[in-house]
């Protein structure tokens, strides 16, 4: 041995990232839909003062892909870092920047916007406190394209509950996933009935808090137990529901057709190679910033829209502007709300003593289950086997894992939660909602771990 092979100012050996930037991409080029349709058909539809677009995309789609993506990280949280991880952390990312991009939207929309899109004060605090509109007579949410935020909040807290009470496996949670797929199809159904007031105002509270949207979720949960080689081939039949629920709810072809091409790029990007690339290093970047951009893009868009077309901007320079300040906009919410608030409030696991036998390079023997998790990985279905990109695998002679997880940054920090205490939070590419990629390895090995606006948010 030479001296200073070991010496501590040598640069350590480069260990391999835990980021994949596929799923960058896909959140990129998700909230670019929701973004663009918003810019050049949205705003027109919804604002009678603003001219049609002779250019527009009128695809609804972004948001419910932005859904399925939320739904399989919702799976991934769970099964890496357990129920607390997943409330806190994801609450903590939601809530905040929500409540913040809330205020500013409803000072914007009334100093500067067109009156069709005022909401009262009542609104702004019940928007801001989740469940209030719909639920109560009166309030509506300030801004129209927030129905992710009940979605995903209802789903945090069902999932959490069920989670640890063996609803994570087996034929329990098939079920679950198929009944979430028929729910917004029943609902539909019994409303085209003609039902008493009672129960169609049992619907809106259902839709309210969810329901209408849930087969997104199921959707994205079924992916995960595919893309992770928890079950087999037959589980895509309830991500094929989820589609065809789609369009029986929505009556939209072309929104159908893209959620079910947006399935199989998810599937590509679980269980296929990484999509890395340099070029792709903007993507990444607006993937980091998506959840912001999601929260103010809309009315705060809009209103952008309708001041440039009162001093007489032509109608694609007006959506052009509206773009590249929902952008900036999103930007600063991210910077300044919602990356610190989620630093500092993030749930991590307290590092607990390696366990006798646990062999000194940090890797588990063969059995052992030193972070605890070993539960999210049992009862696969015949033919199925663990999944190599949700776990890190000592090959022998190997200093470092073979092989690291890449999710989104949120979902990345809580697998990397399980194994060290003390890991810092990146923002580098946002589930939507909420969340993204810490491009940083682990320290240790983790184990294994309304109306008319109501037809334009799909």
């Amino acid at each position: 041995m030479t001296v200073g092979e070991n010496s501590p100012t040598k640069n350590p050996p480069s260990k391999p990232s835990t980021r994949r930037v596929s799923w960058d991409v896909l959140r990129a080029v998700a909230i670019a839909l929701v973004v663009v349709q918003h810019a050049t058909w949205g705003g027109p539809f919804l604002v009678p003062e603003l001219e049609e677009r002779p250019v527009f995309l009128s695809l609804q789609a972004g948001a419910s892909v932005l859904m399925i993506i939320s739904g399989y990280f919702i799976c991934q949280t769970l099964s890496s870092s357990g129920s607390r991880a997943l409330l806190q952390n994801r609450l903590v990312r939601v809530i905040p920047p929500m409540a913040v991009a809330a205020v500013l939207t409803h000072v914007v929309v009334h100093l500067w916007g067109p009156e069709s899109l005022e909401r009262s004060f009542a609104s702004l605090i019940g928007t801001i406190l989740v469940y209030p509109p719909g639920l109560i007579e009166g309030i509506s949410r300030t801004d129209g394209s927030y129905w992710t935020i009940p979605l995903q909040v209802t789903a945090f807290l069902v999932t959490a509950l069920l989670w640890p009470r063996g609803w994570r496996r087996g034929l329990r949670l098939r079920l679950v996933l198929a009944v979430s797929v028929m729910v917004p199809v029943a609902l539909d159904l019994i409303r085209s009935a003609g039902p008493g007031p009672t129960v169609t105002r049992g619907i809106e509270i259902a839709e309210t808090v969810g329901a209408g949207r849930v087969h997104l979720l199921a959707a994205g949960a079924a992916l995960w137990l595919w893309g992770t080689r928890r079950s087999g081939n037959g589980v895509l039949v309830i991500v094929a529901g989820a589609t065809v629920t789609q369009f029986f709810t929505s009556s939209d072809v072309a929104g159908a057709v893209a959620m079910a091409v947006a399935t199989v790029a998810i599937g590509a990007a679980a269980r296929g190679p990484d999509w890395d690339h340099p070029f792709l290093r903007p993507v990444v970047w607006l993937a980091g910033i998506s959840y912001g951009v999601y929260l103010v893009n809309h009315n705060i868009g809009y209103s952008v829209m309708y001041q440039l077309s009162e001093a007489g901007v032509p109608p694609m320079v007006q959506s052009a502007v509206m773009i590249v300040c929902s952008v900036l906009l999103g930007w600063l919410l991210t910077r300044i709300v919602e990356e610190p608030i989620a630093r500092r409030f993030r749930y991590r696991r307290k590092k607990t003593a390696s366990p006798a036998g646990t062999p000194a390079h940090g890797f588990a023997a063969p059995g052992d289950d030193p972070t605890g998790t070993a539960g999210g990985h049992e009862a696969l279905e015949p033919g199925a086997r663990t999944d190599p990109a949700t776990r890190l695998v000592a090959e022998p002679g190997a200093a470092s894992p073979a092989h690291t997880v890449s999710t989104t940054r949120s979902e990345a920090d809580d697998a990397a939660s399980v194994s060290s205490g003390d890991a810092s939070v990146r923002r580098t590419g946002s589930d939507f909602g909420p969340g993204h990629d810490d491009d940083r390895p682990a320290a240790k090995p983790p184990g294994r771990r309304a109306d008319s606006e109501a037809a334009l948010y799909r």
